[in-house]
C-alpha cells in the first residue's frame, strides 16, 4: 500500500468546480487521513466564528447550519478562512490522486466552537470538527468515500473532548494540534464561552504559554495537574513537563520578572509557590518568622501581571476568627519568593477559605482585584496595591452579585430593548447606556424589537437580535464600553446574505 504526502491549498472556488463531478476512473483512490497545517488569518481586524445566511432574514435552516471562521477586514466585510492540509493517499497514485486530493480539500471545512486569543503571539481555537458542506449532493465515488472515512474518523476521535484543540501563530496562520497529553482541556463544554477564565491556569509570557493539565475544571474528577510548557519549535510546538503532577498543582497564576505563582494543595489548606522559567525551578513562598502563626493560611494572587501574596487568618480548625486579611508584597530575588512588606489589612473581611477564590489562587487583568461575598446585601471588597487599602462597600443596583459575570471587572447587565447598565467595579454606580442607532438610522426605522441575546465577553459587546417590520431577523454588535458604546453595529451587510455570528474577537 503505497502512501503519498500532498500538500495543498483549501479553495473555496474549487467546492463549485467540483463538487458534482463524477469520480471516474479514480473511485478506487482513498485519501486516509487530512492534518491541517495552516489558516489564512494575514489582515483580519478581527475572527469570528458564524454561519453564513441565504439571506438577512435567519430561518429556522439558518440555526441548524454549520458554524465557520471567518476574518473581518477593516471595512466590516466578512472573509471566509481557508487552510492548508497535509493529505495522506491509502491508495492511488498519479494524476487520479492529485484530482481526489484537490476535491476532497475543496470540500473539507472546520467547525469551531470558539476562539480565544492566548498573549500576543498565540490564537486557540476550541473544540472543532471537520465538516462537508453540501455533503448530501457529492456523487458517490471516491471522493465522497474519502471525505466520509476523514470527517468520521476525525470526529470520532475527538468526539468526548468536545472536538479537537488548535494553537494558532497569529504572524503566519500556522496550526498545530493540541493534545490532552499536552494539556488541553479534556472535556471542553459546547458553547462555553468565558471571559477571563485563562488566567488562573492558560496564559502566555512572552511567546511560551503555559497551562495546568486539567484545564479549568476537574479532569477525572481530580483538581490537580501538572503545569507544562508550549513553546514554537517553528515546524512545530514544542512541549515539555516544567512542574509534576506530584505536586499537585491547582493553579497557575503570571507574575512580575516572567514568574508563576503555583497554588498547590497541602494535606487541608494550599501552599503558595513561586516557579522561575530561568532556572527551572519551584520553591516555597517563604514566610518571614514574625509572620509565622498556626492560625495564618496563605496564597498567591494576581493582579495586572504582579503576584500579592494573601494572609488569611484561620483558627487550626478552618473556622474564619478571628476574620481578619492582609495583602502582602511579594519579593522576587536570585530564585527566591519571600513575603515582603504589608500593602493592606481588613478585619470583618469575610473571606471563606473553603471556597473563595481569594485563598484558592486566582488572577485579573485589571488594575484592582475584587471578590465578591453573597449576602444581603452583596459586598464588594477591592484590593488597590496603588492606593495601599481594602475597601468595602455594597453592591450598587443592577450590579450582578456573582465574579463570573464580569470581564476584568466590568459586567453588562438588564440588557432590554432600549439598552443596558454597564457595572464597572471600580466606579460607585452602574452608567445606562442608551442604543445609538445614529450609523443605522434606516434599520432604526424598521426594526420593531431588539431582543438582548448575550454579553460578549471576546469583543465586549452586547449581542442583540432584531426583527423588521417585513419579518427579516437581523444579528447587531453593541459595544459596552470605549468610544463606541451603545453604537448599533450590524455585521451582516455582505450583498444580499448576512451571517449568524457567536463569538467575535477583536485581533
Amino acid at each position: 500500500m503505497k502512501k503519498i504526502l500532498v500538500l495543498s491549498t483549501l479553495i473555496l472556488s474549487l467546492i463549485f468546480l467540483f463538487s458534482c463531478s463524477g469520480d471516474g476512473s479514480g473511485s478506487q483512490i482513498r485519501v486516509q487521513s487530512a492534518r491541517l497545517k495552516s489558516a489564512s488569518i494575514s489582515g483580519a481586524k478581527a475572527l469570528a466564528v458564524a454561519h453564513k445566511t441565504e439571506t438577512k432574514a435567519f430561518t429556522k435552516a439558518d440555526n441548524s447550519a454549520a458554524d465557520a471562521l471567518y476574518k473581518v477586514s477593516s471595512d466590516g466585510k466578512f472573509i471566509e478562512v481557508t487552510y492548508t492540509f497535509d493529505i495522506e493517499v491509502e491508495e492511488g497514485e498519479g494524476e487520479e490522486v492529485q484530482k481526489v486530493v484537490r476535491q476532497v480539500q475543496a470540500h473539507l471545512r472546520i467547525q469551531p466552537n470558539f476562539i480565544f486569543a492566548v498573549g500576543d503571539d498565540w490564537l486557540w481555537l476550541a473544540n472543532c470538527y471537520y465538516y462537508i458542506p453540501g455533503y448530501a449532493e457529492i456523487e458517490e465515488g471516491a471522493v465522497k468515500k474519502s471525505l466520509t472515512q476523514i470527517r468520521d474518523q476525525f470526529n470520532e476521535a475527538h468526539h468526548d473532548s468536545h472536538g479537537a484543540q488548535y494553537l494558532i501563530r497569529k504572524s503566519n496562520g500556522a496550526m498545530y494540534a493540541w493534545e490532552n497529553s499536552d494539556g488541553a482541556p479534556y472535556g471542553m463544554p459546547d458553547g462555553y464561552n468565558p471571559p477571563s477564565m485563562l488566567n488562573d491556569w492558560f496564559f502566555a509570557i512572552g511567546n511560551k504559554i503555559y497551562v495546568r493539565e486539567g484545564g479549568f475544571h476537574d479532569q477525572y474528577g481530580s483538581k490537580n495537574g501538572r503545569v507544562i510548557c508550549i513553546s514554537d519549535g517553528g515546524s512545530s510546538l514544542n512541549f515539555s513537563e516544567v512542574i509534576p503532577a506530584s505536586e499537585k498543582v491547582n493553579h497557575i497564576l503570571p507574575g512580575q520578572n516572567g514568574v508563576i505563582g503555583v497554588i498547590c494543595e497541602d494535606d487541608q489548606y494550599y501552599k503558595p509557590k513561586v516557579y522561575f522559567p530561568s532556572s527551572s525551578s519551584l520553591v516555597d513562598l517563604t514566610i518571614p518568622e514574625g509572620l509565622v502563626a498556626e492560625t495564618a493560611r496563605w496564597s498567591l494572587v494576581s493582579v495586572a501581571g504582579k503576584l500579592y501574596a494573601v494572609r488569611n487568618y484561620h483558627h487550626p480548625n478552618g473556622v474564619e476568627e478571628p476574620d481578619k486579611m492582609g495583602f502582602y508584597n511579594v519579593v522576587i530575588s536570585e530564585g527566591t519568593a519571600t513575603v515582603g512588606s504589608l500593602i493592606a489589612q481588613r478585619e470583618n473581611a469575610e473571606v471563606h477559605y473553603e471556597s473563595d477564590q481569594v485563598m484558592v489562587g486566582a488572577a485579573t487583568n485589571a488594575a484592582t482585584f475584587t471578590y465578591i461575598q453573597d449576602g444581603n446585601p452583596v459586598k464588594l471588597y477591592t484590593f488597590d496595591p496603588e492606593e495601599a487599602e481594602i475597601s468595602v462597600r455594597n453592591l450598587p443596583a443592577h450590579y450582578p452579585a456573582a465574579k463570573g459575570w464580569y470581564i476584568d471587572g466590568i459586567a453588562c447587565n438588564d440588557a432590554n430593548a432600549q439598552g443596558f447598565w454597564v457595572c464597572d467595579l471600580s466606579r460607585d454606580e452602574a452608567e445606562y447606556i442608551a442604543l445609538d442607532w445614529s450609523g443605522l438610522p434606516d434599520y432604526q426605522s424598521r426594526v420593531t424589537s431588539m431582543v438582548p441575546v448575550h454579553f460578549e465577553a471576546a469583543c465586549m459587546a452586547e449581542k442583540y437580535t432584531g426583527t423588521t417590520s417585513d419579518g427579516d431577523k437581523l444579528t447587531f454588535w453593541v459595544p459596552v464600553t470605549g468610544a463606541n458604546a451603545g453604537k448599533v453595529t450590524l455585521l451582516t451587510m455582505d450583498g444580499d446574505g448576512g451571517y449568524d455570528i457567536s463569538v467575535l474577537l477583536n485581533m
